[in-house]
């Protein structure tokens, strides 16, 4: 299995009727694929994908009777799933067995407005005898909520393959991811309490995978026990009524802190999806310069691709004739050190662009290697 996801539930032994019976072995195996129509993905599209990382549990029907679990495993990035159990009963030596899929593991879960995890259930093998159970090849039901739910699990399952399996940042355990959202947050939105999608962007894996990204934010900043949300929650830089309620773009006049948080959300979702240097999402390589500065999104998110990657853009900055390059060898890591190395007092300031790179330089004072200004100057925002 491609992931190293903790298991929520160990493997259990259901000992129920008749102490003295002899435990026998089994094995649940089977595959389960769902359709993926998303917009975007590391994995081929508009075709059955397996459904990488949720949660299954072996559980036994009796009549009359809860259902009783006896094993909890994960389905693999290629659908496969094998599970082992023990069962003992005396009573009833032959158990029926039938698979709960839960749209849940150990860093994620997504729920309905309700908060109900969503759970599809397999056919009930009935009357098995010892060894293998096989329950071939299942699907998620085509045109349903089940449906779009696994494409925002799979979304986030991307999202946490190149954040946490393979950048070994920590982005926090059991993110509550809502979909469809809340009511007043009709473009989807993060807080430190989860994740709201909205109805209409089940399959916008870059909108997913955006608010993962404020997550990330979120919990770099966390270690402070401050609740930082309810900062700089004026978008535009407008003033009066409308002030809070006004939105934001990829090319809208921002106030630098949000400016920044957006810019940030963006650049994970296209580090992720492998976008980086790449130039085969949006403009953030070959980002023209804008002089809303640490004012606008787009703009936060082409600086923070410029120190990821070490391409050259091909668009020069009018005020300094310099064409953006840098000479950093950074990875995403160390790129979120750098925001839990902010002090709370530095949160408070509602820090923008800027005071992120300043912070960069405060953690290279006394450090010997290459000048700041060999590193930073060159770039196509003046730092």
């Amino acid at each position: 299995m491609k992931s190293s996801l903790r298991l929520i539930v160990a493997l259990s032994l259901a000992t129920l009727a008749g102490q003295n019976a002899m435990a026998a072995d089994y094995t649940a195996a089977g595959r389960l694929f769902y359709y993926d129509a998303r917009s975007l993905s590391t994995r081929p599209l508009n075709q059955n994908n397996g459904a990488a990382n949720i949660t299954v549990e072996v559980r036994e029907k009796t009549d009359g009777q809860a259902a009783t679990k006896l094993a909890t495993g994960l389905v693999g990035w290629d659908g496969r799933f094998s599970v082992p159990f023990s069962w003992a009963s005396a009573a009833d030596p032959r158990p029926d067995i039938y698979l709960s899929f839960q749209f849940k593991n150990s860093k994620w879960r997504v729920v309905n407005a309700n908060g109900a995890i969503y759970t599809i259930s397999s056919p009930v093998r009935w009357n098995n005898a010892a060894g293998p159970i096989g329950f071939g090849d299942m699907f998620v039901p085509r045109n349903t909520d089940y449906e779009k739910a696994m494409w925002v699990f799979q979304s986030m399952n991307e999202g946490w393959m190149y954040v946490e399996s393979e950048s070994g940042v920590d982005a926090g355990d059991q993110i509550r991811v809502q979909w469809p959202g809340k009511d007043d947050c009709p473009t989807s939105c993060a807080s430190t309490s989860g994740i709201h999608i909205t109805r209409a962007r089940a399959g916008n894996t870059k909108n997913v995978i955006h608010e993962y990204g404020h997550m990330v934010n979120f919990h770099a900043w966390e270690i402070l026990s401050f609740d930082f949300t309810g900062l700089g929650n004026d978008y535009c830089r407008t003033e009066g009524d409308d002030a809070a309620s006004c939105g934001h773009d990829w090319n809208s006049l921002e106030w630098p802190y949000p400016a920044f948080k957006e810019g940030w959300a963006n650049f994970v979702a296209y580090a992720a999806l492998d976008c980086i240097g790449n130039n085969n999402c949006a403009d953030v390589e070959d980002r023209r310069f804008n002089r809303n500065g640490e004012g606008n999104e787009g703009n936060v998110t082409a600086v923070l691709g410029d120190i990821l990657d070490q391409h050259g853009d091909s668009h020069v900055n009018p005020d300094t004739g310099v064409q953006g390059r840098d000479n950093l060898d950074w990875n995403f890591r160390a790129m979120v050190g750098v925001l839990a190395h902010m002090s709370l007092i530095d949160i408070l300031g509602e820090p923008d662009v800027t005071d992120y790179v300043d912070e960069i330089r405060d953690m290279y004072d006394g450090v010997n290697g290459p000048t700041w200004e060999s590193m930073m100057n060159n770039s196509w925002i003046a730092y």
